[in-house]
């Protein structure tokens, strides 16, 4: 409890906890996609069919293009769910990172508990584009709010959540801008 007590603060230690919520899952679930439309962006930017192509229908060319050098450098690896899973690790991050630091009670371990559980489960076992969209965004704009209100280490938790949102409007930007809409 005491070296719980003397880390929790630390953004290590929020990347600790949700590392080991992801290992877990991964453990116990099988992940799958939750629509056919991540096999065919999929698909599409590992040159399946007709060679790789960035141009997707929901989903910025630049991440199209992250997603087709990827698998042109290394096409046996499964580049499109592991840079979901790294942001939503990310997201996931920021968010125990922020609720950590800004509420002292003990009370926000259970709540968070609770709350990454529900919906790392969603996110990490039943993979969607349009959730991963949602949750970066929803978080980026969570961190971005925390670094305006705090006096030390703006500069890394405005790039921190630059970085979230940034990545939450490429998966989709229709869905940023409800995420936006919603926390104002």
């Amino acid at each position: 409890m005491n070296w719980i007590n003397k880390n929790k603060k630390k953004f290590w230690f929020s990347l600790l906890v949700n590392g080991a919520l992801l290992l877990l899952l991964l453990l116990i679930f099988r992940p799958k996609y939750e629509t056919n439309d991540d096999m065919g962006i999929l698909c599409m930017v590992s040159g399946v069919k007709l060679g790789a192509d960035a141009h997707l229908v929901y989903i910025n060319y630049v991440l199209g293009k992250l997603l087709v050098l990827c698998y042109q450098a290394a096409g046996g690896v499964p580049w499109y769910a592991l840079i979901q899973y790294g942001v939503l690790l990310g997201a996931f991050t920021a968010i125990t990172y922020v609720c950590l630091n800004k509420i002292e009670s003990w009370n926000v371990i259970w709540i968070l508990a609770a709350v990454l559980t529900a919906f790392s489960f969603e996110a990490y076992i039943k993979l969607q584009y349009t959730k991963t969209a949602g949750i970066l965004s929803a978080a980026g704009l969570f961190l971005f709010c925390y670094a305006v209100i705090s006096k030390e280490k703006f500069k890394q938790r405005l790039l921190g959540s630059i970085f979230l949102c940034a990545f939450g409007f490429m998966y989709r930007n229709v869905q940023f801008f409800a995420e936006a809409a919603l926390m104002s």
